[in-house]
């Protein structure tokens, strides 16, 4: 599974959920990439060539990285099964993959979990100064957080109150078992958790987006349970 590096942003054009969505519909029957498309597509979304070619350019990254949860939608899913998901799933699904590519969309969902437990609402201000920490306080990273931020928002996992100011969404209640599998299998494999017990997880600040409450395991879709410990959900 190839990615950015734990200190590389890699991302700096927003990617609207609805190119992305395109260019998944096109893998999953064609199980290629169409980049002509994916650039024609953030053409008509933003202004400038350039702009466009760089972003659709991330778009194909993300859809064509090789890692767990794209290769259980490629099984599990046709264009006709993932069409009928829900635009809310589909939106999550896509931001999983998003997490996986570029971590740093990852780290921002963190620092937004964890501050949604404690109060309502978190400024952009104390996402530069987290993030910074770990990316460094430059521009580079600044475009990144211009370019992360509203697809999360875009998302609906986070909301904006107003300019620079960000409220927990509504949690997702997803409708297919697999949904929940991404999901936690996105955060088990950035935080680098061999094994954790369900209740354990449940826990976890990015898992609060998403409701993984009476999650099944057995035929699991791409998570396996321990059998040693069924309780818990083993990454193997």
């Amino acid at each position: 599974m190839k990615q950015e590096n734990d200190k590389s942003i890699g991302l700096n054009q927003r990617i609207p959920f609805s190119v992305l969505n395109a260019g998944m519909l096109t893998f999953l029957e064609t199980n290629q990439v169409n980049r002509d498309e994916l650039l024609g597509l953030m053409l008509e979304e933003t202004k400038g060539e350039n702009r466009a070619k760089k972003a659709s350019a991330f778009a194909s990254k993300i859809i064509e990285m090789e890692n767990p949860v794209i290769d259980g939608i490629k099984k599990h899913f046709t264009p006709q099964s993932w069409a009928r998901l829900s635009e809310r799933e589909k939106k999550v699904l896509l931001l999983s993959l998003t997490c996986l590519r570029y971590p740093i969309v990852y780290d921002s969902l963190q620092i937004l979990g964890t501050q949604f437990k404690i109060q309502s609402s978190v400024n952009r201000a104390f996402i530069n100064q987290k993030l910074s920490l770990k990316y460094g306080s430059n521009r580079t990273c600044m475009v990144g957080i211009d370019a992360l931020i509203p697809m999360i928002i875009e998302s609906t996992l986070v909301e904006r109150i107003k300019t620079g100011l960000y409220a927990k969404g509504e949690v997702l209640i997803p409708q297919h078992q697999f949904t929940k599998e991404a999901w936690i299998k996105m955060e088990l494999l950035l935080s680098k958790t061999r094994t954790i017990s369900v209740e354990e997880l449940s826990h976890r600040a990015i898992i609060s987006f998403v409701d993984i409450s009476n999650i099944t395991k057995n035929e699991p879709y791409i998570l396996t349970v321990s059998q040693d410990q069924p309780s818990n959900l083993w990454v193997g």
